[in-house]
C-alpha cells in the first residue's frame, strides 16, 4: 500500500520545524499564535500531509480552549484523511480483484464448506485430504478457514492410544507442539480412530515448517501414553505447500476486506463532516 508519510518521522520533524522556523521568523519576535500554525498546515497540507498533522496536534495542544482554531484545524485534519483514503480505497479495490483472480486459479485443487450452523466461516480442504480416501492410514492435514487461519489435524488408525502432542522431524532437525487443542476418538469394530487438532501460525507455524521442506525425509510423531512415528509421502508435503500458499492468500484477501470497509466508511463519514462544516459556516 502507498505510503502517505514520505519522510521518516524524524526527517519530517526536522522538516516541520525548519518549516516554522522560517515562517515564523518573517515576521516580528512575538509568540506564535493559533493562526501561524493553522496557516503553515494549510501550506503542508498536500506537500506533507504527516507534518501538517503535527502543526494541527500542535493548536489542540498548545491552545485547548481556542475553540474557533481547534474546530479550523479538524476541518484541514479531516480534508487530509479524506484524500488518504480516497487514493488508498481503489488501490485496495485492485489489491482484492488481482488476489480474486489469484484465488479462482487456486481453489480448483480444494473442496470448500461454506459456513453454516455450526460454522461462522467456510473451510477449504486440500482434495487430496479428502477422508473417504484416507479411511485407513496415518496421516497429518491442515484445513484453512475464509480468513486464512490453519488447522493442522492429525488422523491416527491402529492400536487404541491416547496421543495429545506431535513432533514434527526433518532430517537432523525437530519441532514440538503443545497440547492438542481437541482430541477425540471411537472404536469401529474393534478399530481404533484418534483425531488431534492445532490451531497453527500462518507466518511460522508448523504448516510453514513441513511447506518449506524439499527432498528431505518429514516424520510425525504422536506422543502420548504412548509413541506412534510414520513418514509424510511427497503427495501430502506437496498439498501442505499448496495449503499454505491458500491459507496467506485468504489471509490477504480478509486484511484488504477490512481495509476497503475501513476507507469506504472513512470516505462517507469525513464527506459528511466537511459537508456539515461548510453548512454551517
Amino acid at each position: 500500500m502507498p505510503s502517505f508519510y514520505t519522510f521518516p518521522k524524524l526527517q519530517t520533524l526536522i522538516f516541520f520545524v525548519l518549516a516554522f522556523f522560517i515562517t515564523s521568523c518573517t515576521g516580528s519576535d512575538k509568540d506564535v499564535t493559533a493562526e501561524d500554525l493553522l496557516n503553515n498546515a494549510r501550506k503542508l497540507e498536500k506537500q506533507d500531509p504527516q507534518a501538517a498533522l503535527l502543526a494541527l496536534d500542535s493548536i489542540h495542544e498548545t491552545f485547548p480552549r481556542d475553540i474557533k482554531s481547534r474546530r479550523q484545524a479538524d476541518t484541514i485534519e479531516w480534508r487530509i484523511e479524506l484524500a488518504q483514503a480516497t487514493i488508498s480505497l481503489p488501490y485496495v479495490d485492485s489489491m482484492l480483484h488481482v488476489d480474486s483472480a489469484r484465488l479462482e486459479g487456486l481453489k480448483e485443487n480444494f473442496n470448500y464448506q461454506p459456513a453454516s450452523d455450526y460454522q461462522d466461516i467456510g473451510t477449504w480442504e486440500h482434495r487430496s485430504f479428502r477422508t473417504e480416501n484416507n479411511t485407513h492410514r496415518n496421516y497429518l492435514k491442515p484445513t484453512v478457514n475464509d480468513y486464512g487461519d490453519i488447522v493442522l489435524i492429525s488422523f491416527y488408525v491402529g492400536r487404541e492410544a491416547v496421543h495429545t502432542w506431535m513432533t514434527i522431524s526433518i532430517d537432523s532437525m525437530e519441532r514440538h507442539t503443545g497440547a492438542a487443542d481437541d482430541v477425540s476418538s471411537f472404536n469401529d469394530g474393534g478399530t481404533f480412530h484418534e483425531f488431534l487438532s492445532f490451531n497453527d501460525n500462518l507466518e511460522d507455524g508448523m504448516t510453514a515448517y513441513i511447506s518449506d521442506t524439499e527432498g528431505e525425509k518429514v516424520t510425525v510423531t504422536l506422543h502420548g501414553d504412548s509413541e506412534h512415528s510414520y513418514d509424510m509421502n511427497s503427495r501430502d508435503r506437496n498439498a501442505f505447500r499448496q495449503t499454505r500458499e491458500l491459507a496467506v492468500l485468504l489471509h490477504e484477501i480478509h486484511e484488504f476486506a477490512i481495509q476497503q470497509t475501513k476507507f469506504s466508511r472513512q470516505i462517507e463519514l469525513l464527506n459528511q463532516r466537511l459537508y456539515n462544516t461548510v453548512e454551517h459556516d
